[in-house]
């Protein structure tokens, strides 16, 4: 494995970081090499407090295959409060061959204050009838353990179709996860998911998903900040499969794939998130 780290000072930003208003985007490209289990590029964005010690927020994008292109990775948000520095390791890994090939391009950190003085706005009516975890609907992927791109991206996850969803790098079909970030950098009470745990895209169905659990964040996307509120058992059956839990709070919610059905890959159609309104 190869990291190149780089950390960025952004106390000069402390004035809007501290009200909340202070803006980062970060941008970067990824591509493996064309050979027999590919290298994987992973790009991680690490928002850290005044001593560059403590992690308050971190974006991962897993761990990339992507062949005959450049993936790109982004994370974009606010800054949490306190932040001063921002830590960007990127890391290839190895998986075959006697050099490292996961390669990456065109990395960019920019920032902007947001200088709107209107009303903030006020709270929106609960529904519970709405997918929260959508792309359509605010949802976005804040970090996977591993991911296979292409037409098996996490992004196929919450795209709100199970003709392609997410597959995990080759190998790696235990204790696998992807986690989506809930819209508006907010805190939500929910209470329901909705899974299709099927392999898409034609894969052999001993791909899918097995044995999984539901786990939740109200602070950041590192795995470690992360409860279970869920466990259960799929068939693998390619369909919108219904669990409910105790209403809790979460900002992030993470879909963690204990194992599969047998196969060399662990792979899952879709993933809906729905919030309580009692």
């Amino acid at each position: 494995m190869g990291v190149l780290q780089q950390d960025i000072n952004v106390s000069a930003y402390a004035g809007g970081i501290a009200a909340g208003k202070q803006w980062f985007q970060f941008t970067g490209y990824v591509q493996s090499y064309n050979q027999g289990n590919p290298d994987s590029a992973q790009i991680v964005v690490e928002y850290r407090d005044a001593n560059n010690s403590s992690v308050l927020a971190r974006f991962d994008s897993g761990e990339i295959v992507n062949i005959g292109n450049w993936k790109v990775a982004q994370d974009k948000g606010v800054s949490p409060a306190g932040t001063s520095w921002i830590r960007v390791p990127l890391i290839a890994k190895r998986n075959a061959g006697s050099s490292n090939d996961g390669y990456f391009d065109d990395i960019t950190l920019s920032t902007y204050t947001d200088t709107s003085t209107g009303p903030t706005p006020g709270p929106q009516p609960c529904s519970d009838t709405t997918n929260i975890a959508a792309a359509a609907n605010g949802g976005s992927i804040a970090g996977a353990s591993s991911n296979y791109g292409g037409n098996w991206d996490q992004s196929k996850l919450i795209d709100g179709t199970a003709d392609f969803g997410w597959a995990g790098t080759r190998d790696k079909i235990t204790n696998q996860y992807v986690i989506v970030a809930l819209p508006g950098n907010k805190t939500y009470t929910i209470n329901k998911v909705r899974l299709n745990p099927t392999a898409t895209g034609g894969d052999q169905l001993i791909n899918s998903l097995k044995d999984f659990q539901i786990r939740v964040s109200v602070t950041d996307a590192n795995p470690g900040s992360f409860t279970t509120v869920f466990a259960g058992t799929s068939t693998g059956e390619n369909k919108l499969f219904e669990y409910t839990f105790a209403s809790v709070q979460a900002k992030y919610v993470m879909i963690f794939a204990v194992n599969n059905q047998g196969g060399d890959y662990v792979e899952i159609a879709e993933f809906e998130v729905y919030a309580s309104c009692k």
